[in-house]
C-alpha cells in the first residue's frame, strides 16, 4: 500500500506566518542564453541584471512576469559556466508557473512550440492540469492551472457519499475506484520520453498510486462519520472493462457511477461508458448526476 496523502488543518503550530514564496533561485551555465529563453520564449522581464554579492564577478539576473518584479513573482539565476546539476536529495526537482485555466495552458503550449521549445502535452495532475518543458540547462519548468484545486468535484463527493451511506445501511464494504484510461497513460508517457531533458517519470506504478490516492482522499473527507469500511483502488485501462473487472474481483453487487448533467426535460444523460456498464453488469446500478 502506498503512502497516504493527507490534507492537514491550518495553523497546526505556533510558528510565525509568512507572506508565501518570495522568489526562486537557480543555476545556469550561460546567462545570455538563459536571458534569451526567459525574455523570448517565456515573455518575462529581466528586472535586474547584477552580480552575486557573495561572489563578485558571478552574474546574477532576476526575471519576473511584471516589470516591477514584486516578491512572489521573481525567478533568478546565478551563472556558473562549469556547473552541472544532479538530481537527488537537496536538489530542486522543478518549479511551476501558474495560468488561469486549460485554455490559457493550451495557448501557452502553442506559443512555446512556435518558439521551438519542446513541451509535453497537457497532463491531468488530479488537482490541476499541467505542461512541462525545460530551461536551456535542463531544469524542468511546469505551467499549472489554478483549478480544480485540492478539493474533489461536488459530483465525485456526492457519488461517494451516497454509496457510503447505502453501504453503511446494509453493513456492506465499499470499493472506491479511479480509472486512468490507457490512452491517457500512453500519450503522456510517450510524450515525456521524447523530451529527454525532463527529469521526470510516468510509470504505470506511479499512475496507479496517484489514482488510488485520489479516491482515498475523497473517501477520507466524505466518509468521515459514516460507519463503513472501504478500500481505494487505482487502475489503468478501459473504464468500462476496469469497472466490471473490479466489481467482479471484489464481489460487488451494486455499482455507483457518475452521470452527466440532466437535460432540460429532466432526463439523465448517459455516456457510452455508463451505458455499457448498465448493460453488462449483473447487479444494481445507481447513476448519480450533477
Amino acid at each position: 500500500m502506498g503512502r497516504e496523502t493527507r490534507l492537514l488543518p491550518r495553523n497546526r503550530t505556533d510558528a510565525p506566518s509568512t507572506t508565501g514564496l518570495h522568489h526562486v533561485k537557480n543555476f545556469c551555465t550561460d546567462m545570455e542564453r538563459t536571458r534569451e529563453f526567459y525574455e523570448n520564449a517565456l515573455g518575462l522581464h529581466a528586472v535586474k541584471m547584477t552580480e552575486n554579492y557573495d561572489d563578485p564577478g558571478t552574474l546574477h539576473d532576476y526575471f519576473s512576469p511584471t516589470p516591477e518584479g514584486e516578491p512572489g513573482t521573481v525567478i533568478s539565476y546565478f551563472e556558473y559556466s562549469g556547473s552541472e546539476g544532479r538530481p537527488g536529495g537537496g536538489a530542486n526537482h522543478h518549479f511551476a508557473l501558474g495560468v488561469e485555466d486549460e485554455d490559457a495552458l493550451r495557448e501557452w503550449r502553442d506559443h512555446l512550440q512556435s518558439r521551438g521549445v519542446r513541451v509535453s502535452p497537457i497532463r491531468d495532475r488530479t488537482y490541476f492540469e499541467s505542461i512541462y518543458l525545460s530551461d536551456p540547462d535542463g531544469l524542468t519548468i511546469e505551467f499549472a492551472t489554478s483549478g480544480p484545486g485540492f478539493e474533489a468535484s461536488d459530483s465525485a463527493k456526492n457519488l461517494v457519499r451516497e454509496a457510503g451511506e447505502l453501504a453503511a445501511g446494509v453493513d456492506a464494504n465499499l470499493v472506491l475506484l479511479h480509472v486512468t484510461t490507457t490512452e491517457e497513460y500512453e500519450n503522456t508517457r510517450n510524450s515525456l520520453e521524447r523530451i529527454s531533458s525532463l527529469e521526470t517519470s510516468h510509470t504505470a506504478g506511479q499512475v496507479l498510486e496517484r489514482a488510488r490516492q485520489f479516491v482515498a482522499d475523497i473517501g477520507r473527507e466524505v466518509l468521515d462519520g459514516i460507519d463503513v469500511e472501504y478500500e481505494s483502488v487505482g487502475r489503468i485501462g478501459d473504464e468500462r472493462d476496469e469497472i466490471l473487472d473490479v466489481a467482479h474481483e471484489y464481489g460487488c453487487d451494486h455499482v455507483f457511477l457518475a452521470g452527466r448533467k440532466r437535460s432540460p426535460t429532466g432526463k439523465a444523460l448517459f455516456g457510452n461508458r455508463t451505458q455499457s456498464v448498465i448493460l453488462d453488469f449483473d447487479g444494481a446500478i445507481t447513476v448519480v448526476t450533477e
